[in-house]
């Protein structure tokens, strides 16, 4: 029993040997064709990958080559453009002073032919438009119109008076808005050593009296003025000549900032008055 058994263990052995011998080449083989099949696949995907990146950058250098060449024909365009604007703005500018030139030359042989003619009317008129324009001055310096505004200041920081001028036309306008309890404006012309003394007493002459002292230290006053009024007084220019005067404002508070220099000229000219 033993040896039989033996005998069928010997069998089988030699069953599965032969199997192995025969099955073994086949499985070798089928190991060998996965992994060429792998290799193969890799070796293509690679030559995908190498065909895609030569495929980009063709077409890189192609746009490249595109955009170069557009540049460099906007660029030729732009220069063929602005020559052909130079050639224009030549051709006109040619043009433009030539016509003036022609301009020019007509213009001097009109003046020369009036130069020769009419020459006494013309220096008669020349004569008559001076001696007009000397009588418009001496008699507008003997008048002078000074503005304050609600910003506490005058239009001018010196009043000139022409010592030639035996009356002197003196207006004070309040351009502002404000009323005459809050900003009101008046013109006082008084002696600068005595200005302190015509302060303290306009002062306590009060509102009532539009801050005016009754006293002789003030040579010149206009009313108290609210916003939109105006005050006219004519000077007594002899009065005023060889001082040192100032002009200032006796409302409170407004002395520091709104006042002026009052010059009287020499009389040395006669002015219409």
């Amino acid at each position: 029993m033993w040896l039989r058994r033996a005998g069928s263990i010997k069998s089988a052995l030699c069953l599965y040997s032969l199997l192995t011998v025969l099955l073994l080449p086949s499985a070798v083989w089928a190991a060998d064709k996965d992994k060429d099949k792998k290799e193969q696949m890799k070796v293509e995907k690679a030559e995908a990958k190498e065909t895609a990146k030569s495929q980009k950058t063709e077409n890189m250098t192609t746009e490249s080559k595109t955009q170069s060449k557009e540049k460099k024909d906007t660029k030729e365009a732009a220069k063929e453009t602005m020559a052909a604007e130079a050639e224009g703005t030549e051709s006109k500018e040619m043009k433009a002073s030539g016509e003036v030139k022609s301009a020019t030359e007509k213009t001097e042989k009109t003046e020369k032919k009036d130069a020769g003619t009419d020459t006494g009317v013309t220096k008669q008129k020349k004569k008559e438009v001076k001696k007009d324009s000397e009588d418009t001055s001496s008699s507008a310096s003997c008048e002078q119109t000074i503005s304050a505004n609600d910003a506490m200041k005058f239009d001018t920081k010196e009043l000139k008076i022409d010592g030639a001028c035996k009356t002197f036309k003196l207006t004070l306008k309040h351009t502002g808005r404000l009323p005459i309890t809050a900003m009101g404006h008046n013109l006082v012309i008084a002696e600068d050593s005595k200005m302190e003394d015509v302060i303290q007493a306009g002062i306590k002459a009060g509102a009532a009296k539009g801050y005016i002292p009754d006293s002789s230290d003030v040579l010149v006053a206009t009313k108290l003025l609210g916003g939109g009024e105006s005050d006219t007084i004519d000077i007594d220019v002899a009065k005023l000549a060889g001082k040192s005067l100032s002009f200032f404002c006796l409302f409170p508070g407004h002395t520091t900032m709104m006042r002026g220099k009052v010059t009287v000229g020499k009389k040395d000219a006669k002015v219409s008055s």
